[in-house]
């Protein structure tokens, strides 16, 4: 089954057509095609055991909330996070995926920058090697007027999935990102920017898919 544009006129669906919705859903291969503007949010898992071997970076709790500490131009000195996980096999596979990030200011700063920077690779759990090479996205965000300790940002970073030509981004790859601060182009915002957390955002185009 797939869907057509016969039901974007906002009327409600006919009992035939729900039960043809049912069947395929309980069928597991429902596919969306009429371009329905859908969503899917992964929350790639942090590797805490790095960041137990190298005690680097710290982990700073703030009320309820908990994140790390990203100090400046830290990149060479262990000062990131890796995140991994499967890429889910409802994503569209030709829309960018674009990870974001939740990050406060350790410190009050007045008109400064600061600049993250997630550095990504995938590969196939199939016989693939495992590249060392990645490629690095760099998002600067500026700091408007007089900002206090705590103020929040969100930074998002697209995942280019064709970058590596022919070997494309493919659901179920394991994806993998490396997330820190690197220098920002002037004016350095002082003190740490503290990541919260991040999630992982895809454009879908099935429901459900055969189970395997």
């Amino acid at each position: 089954m797939t869907w057509d544009d016969t039901r974007t006129d906002g009327q409600t669906l006919h009992a035939t057509e729900w039960n043809d919705v049912i069947s395929e859903i309980k069928n597991n291969r429902a596919t969306i095609t009429s371009g329905l503007n859908l969503g899917y949010r992964e929350r790639p898992m942090v590797q805490h055991s790095v960041i137990g071997v190298k005690s680097k970076p710290v982990l700073i709790q703030i009320g309820v909330f908990s994140g790390y500490e990203m100090p400046v131009s830290t990149w060479s000195d262990d000062q990131y996070i890796f995140v991994t996980h499967s890429v889910p096999r409802r994503w569209d596979g030709t829309t960018n995926p674009v990870y974001t990030l939740a990050c406060i200011l350790g410190t009050a700063n007045t008109d400064k920058k600061f600049k993250m920077r997630a550095s990504w690779r995938h590969f196939t759990p199939d016989g693939d090697i495992v590249p060392i090479t990645s490629r690095d996205v760099d998002t600067e965000t500026s700091i408007v007027g007089a900002q206090s300790q705590y103020k929040s940002y969100k930074i998002s970073f697209t995942i280019d999935y064709d970058y590596f030509t022919p070997d494309i981004l493919v659901a179920s790859d394991v994806l993998s990102i490396k997330v820190g601060r690197v220098d920002a182009s002037s004016a350095e915002a002082t003190g740490n920017i503290i990541i919260l957390g991040g999630v992982l955002n895809y454009r879908r185009d099935k429901i459900g898919i055969t189970y395997s």
